[in-house]
């Protein structure tokens, strides 16, 4: 039977409650929608501060707003695997409007991880490597010499963006290939650096070769089946060299003199 209670409220437990069990992480998506449209990398920070804007003192968990706004960028860009997926499509695209671009990409078989099989018709991403065109063309009238480096991807799966450049007379940076690579390391960095001497420089073209100390460049350039070692030389970024050099010796100016 429900009845009224008559008697004052007497529990004296206190709390302060920051979260709401019907604030589920497709309403915080709904919430973010035009901000992620505008800034697909908007932090957890902003997007609990769009939902305290909304509903006032609630600020659901951590993992809540994460999977809240993974659901925003999805609904408007597409979910990561419908990227992967989309992704030789997008090539193929490239390829079909700008005459002379080119690509390799790399997969291999699927391994289920609790029986250790071969998944049958699934492949995994290895990597991907592609220059435009018209960046090709564009070769024959710039300086022999390229500047080699890597960006970091965010995201669920991460990855590294490597990247060529070369320059003009005017030293006007001309961006010549990209390949997305699970990792840096010798294997990415050799198959990039092999692809680039095949696709873009050219075979017996000698070049200048710039880039930073990373060991993955250093045995790449070693091994003879993925670069001409009679038409190249490597030269290291005078920027990295003067970033590591400021890590390791800190602003002291006595640093060199006491250590010669």
């Amino acid at each position: 039977m429900i009845t009224e209670q008559e008697s004052p409220h007497t529990c004296t437990f206190e709390y302060t409650r920051t979260d709401h069990a019907q604030l589920t992480a497709s309403i915080i998506a709904y919430i973010i929608e035009t901000s992620i449209k505008e800034d697909p990398t908007m932090s957890i920070w902003s997007v609990a501060n769009c939902v305290r804007v909304s509903f006032g003192s609630i600020t659901p968990d951590y993992n809540k707003l994460w999977r809240g706004r993974e659901i925003a960028v999805a609904r408007q860009f597409g979910s990561w695997e419908e990227s992967y997926n989309f992704m030789k499509l997008l090539l193929i695209g490239i390829v079909d409007k700008n005459l002379g671009s080119r690509y390799q990409f790399l997969t291999s078989p699927s391994i289920d991880k609790n029986t250790g099989l071969v998944k049958q018709g699934v492949q995994e991403f290895r990597a991907v490597a592609w220059p435009y065109g018209p960046c090709i063309t564009a070769f024959d009238y710039l300086r022999p010499v390229i500047s080699i480096d890597a960006a970091f991807l965010s995201g669920r799966y991460e990855g590294r963006l490597l990247m060529a450049c070369s320059y003009d007379a005017e030293n006007q940076l001309l961006s010549l290939a990209f390949a997305i690579v699970h990792k840096e390391n010798e294997e990415n960095r050799g198959f990039f650096l092999h692809w680039l001497r095949i696709n873009v420089i050219g075979v017996n073209r000698f070049v200048c070769v710039i880039s930073d100390q990373h060991k993955g460049i250093k045995a790449a350039f070693k091994l003879e089946y993925r670069w001409d070692r009679d038409n190249f030389v490597h030269r290291h970024c005078i920027q990295h060299v003067a970033d590591n050099l400021v890590q390791v010796c800190g602003k002291d100016p006595w640093y060199g003199t006491r250590f010669k």
